[in-house]
């Protein structure tokens, strides 16, 4: 039996492929012979070969993944930059207002453009909800952004 070592690639004598013979496995009935494959020229024997069949995959998982308790979603249609159409009812030149719109919802909005808007005057605004730097009142909170007359 010649042991092959190293990193020479020498192509094995005939001799050598034909000496290697099956190798008996321990099982649990005694005389059995476990099928091997023949080495191939460049390979030793018992090396895996293409024609090996793959292992099996896990089965896939199709649950949803959950979210962790106590964390509010985030309303979206909340964030968004949105046009107003709504009255004044907190006004001066600024940098808080208050505007209320048809729908009943009312904003405490707050801008550094320094506008003078008089209470009670319609007006389409543009405001982006979050949160502001000073508090304005009572209201959902946006900044205001730009402001036209509605009348």
């Amino acid at each position: 039996m010649a042991l092959l070592a190293g990193c020479v690639e020498e192509q094995p004598e005939k001799s050598d492929i034909a000496a290697a013979a099956p190798i008996a496995q321990p099982s649990g009935s005694a005389g059995t012979v476990a099928p091997t494959s023949a080495a191939l020229p460049g390979r030793p024997a018992g090396a895996p070969t293409a024609t090996t069949a793959p292992a099996t995959l896990p089965p896939r998982i199709a649950a949803t993944p959950s979210r962790p308790a106590g964390h509010a979603t985030p309303d979206i249609g909340a964030l968004q930059v949105a046009w107003i159409t709504a009255t004044v009812t907190r006004g001066g030149s600024g940098p808080c207002y208050g505007l209320t719109t048809s729908a009943g919802v009312t904003y405490a909005t707050y801008s550094t453009q320094g506008l003078k808007l008089t209470k009670g005057a319609q007006v389409r605004a543009r405001i982006t909800p979050g949160t502001i730097p000073a508090d304005c009142g009572s209201g959902r909170t946006a900044k205001l952004e730009r402001v036209q007359l509605a009348g």
